[in-house]
């Protein structure tokens, strides 16, 4: 606020008190007469530069008698003249100048001098830096808002990865094969596969003979639907300790489905291991089984048997 005192004998104005005002918004002026005047018809307060021809940079000549003595006024300090002035300055003194016309007489007081500051808060008062400070209830909601998106994280991790991996196991015996040298995929130890997918997998494999006699043997590969691009496996017999060898009518193992390994029984368990890349078609992947030879002895892979698959 400015308060301006103003002896009505000597036509002197005086700031009651020297403090610097913000160049923002409208700044109350109050003008304090040290007695009733006459009629007061018309007041002027600018605020002006110090030059040879002074530039006004704030005005008014609004004015609204209070009392007697008292009139106040408005000055608006966003006034672009005064916003130009003080261009790259924190503050500035200027000029003040008052004319009262009283009775019909305009009273000129001699230029007080008036500082202006820039105003600070201008803009958002958030900080940019430095610490941050919460109340409880924020921490705990920040606290559970973290947890949950960690869990949700994880789960869709668990389940991406469930979804790349395949286990199937035999529960129950398979239906035996008879006279059938032929291997074909059980029905169960399979998965299916994408066009260009890479996977790798091992299975556990129990085989057994109705007569438990070392004839007719088994035959044992991996089947797929589609040849695959690429493919390694071997199968490794544990009743002998020895990986098992393509029959002499075998293809090179690099292609899924026309490998065939011999085995001899009554009974073996047999590990497997290998990889593959699918060409250009998916399908069906799996165990293929069957007699070593064609004969009325039976042969069946037995439950328990297993087989897992992990896409790469």
């Amino acid at each position: 606020m400015i308060t301006l005192n103003y002896d009505i004998t000597t036509g002197l104005a005086k700031l009651a008190a020297a403090t610097p005002i913000k160049r923002y918004g409208d700044v109350p002026v109050r003008l304090v007469f040290s007695a009733a005047p006459g009629t007061v018809s018309d007041i002027k307060l600018a605020l002006g530069s110090d030059a040879d021809a002074p530039a006004v940079l704030a005005y008014t000549d609004t004015w609204t008698q209070e009392s007697d003595t008292v009139w106040t006024a408005q000055l608006d300090m966003t006034d672009t003249r005064l916003a130009t002035f003080m261009t790259g300055l924190a503050s500035v003194a200027v000029n003040l100048e008052l004319i009262v016309t009283i009775d019909g007489e305009a009273q000129y007081s001699p230029n007080l001098a008036l500082t202006v500051q820039q105003p600070i808060v201008t803009g958002p008062t958030s900080s940019d830096g430095g610490p941050v400070y919460y109340t409880q209830a924020q921490t705990n909601t920040a606290i559970a808002t973290a947890v949950a998106t960690a869990a949700a994280t994880a789960a869709a991790a668990t389940t991406a990865a469930l979804a790349r991996r395949v286990v199937k196991r035999l529960d129950a015996d398979a239906a035996d094969i008879v006279s059938n040298a032929t291997p074909a995929m059980d029905g169960v130890l399979q998965w299916a596969v994408a066009a260009n997918e890479k996977w790798i997998f091992e299975g556990f494999f129990i085989l057994d003979e109705t007569d438990n006699t070392d004839a007719p043997g088994f035959n044992l590969t991996i089947l797929a639907t589609h040849a695959a691009a690429k493919s390694a496996f071997s199968f490794f017999d544990t009743s002998n300790g020895s990986f098992m060898t393509p029959s002499s009518a075998a293809s090179p193992p690099n292609v899924i489905g026309d490998v065939i390994f011999l085995g001899t029984g009554p009974q073996i368990v047999v590990f497997a291991r290998g990889s593959l890349t699918m060409g250009g078609t998916g399908g069906t992947v799996g165990l293929g089984f069957a007699q070593g030879s064609t004969s009325t002895q039976g042969v069946r892979l037995k439950a328990g048997s297993w087989l897992t698959a992990d896409k790469a």
